[in-house]
């Protein structure tokens, strides 16, 4: 007597793969659903982008050109000093505001030039012309 073992049969996998390509399908949709969604927020994210870049680069522009300055700033505080006799900080805050980048050193260094060059002349801490009155009383 032989005893022959015969192989078992193989199960039907097919249900099986069905659910799983299903489940798959699932994903997949609802993946697409969120790749669809950012990549429409970053198309928004991006126009906003350009219109703040675009609005914001326009008056930057103006006030670039507006806050150059138009002439050399030994001329600028000579001309600051023939208005009104000036201290030093009064001085490097109206050539800030004019556009020059000064520290309190390039100011003192253009006072001192216009002082030796007797443009001007100190009057304990305040520059004046020699001909304006502050002078004229300091004498």
């Amino acid at each position: 007597m032989v005893l022959r073992i015969l192989p078992a049969p193989l199960r039907d996998i097919r249900p099986d793969l069905k659910d799983r390509l299903r489940a798959a399908g699932t994903r997949y949709d609802f993946h697409s659903a969120q790749a669809r969604d950012a990549e429409t927020e970053v198309e928004m994210l991006t126009k906003l982008l350009e219109r703040e870049n675009q609005r914001y680069q326009a008056p930057t522009t103006k006030t670039e050109e507006s806050q150059q300055p138009k002439m050399p700033l030994p001329d600028f505080v000579f001309k600051a000093i023939q208005m009104r006799p000036q201290g030093k900080e009064d001085l490097r805050h109206s050539a800030a505001n004019a556009g020059y980048d000064v520290d309190g050193r390039s100011i003192h260094a253009t006072t001192v030039n216009l002082v030796r060059g007797g443009k001007v002349v100190e009057l304990n801490g305040i520059f004046a012309t020699p001909d304006s009155e502050a002078a004229k009383q300091a004498h």
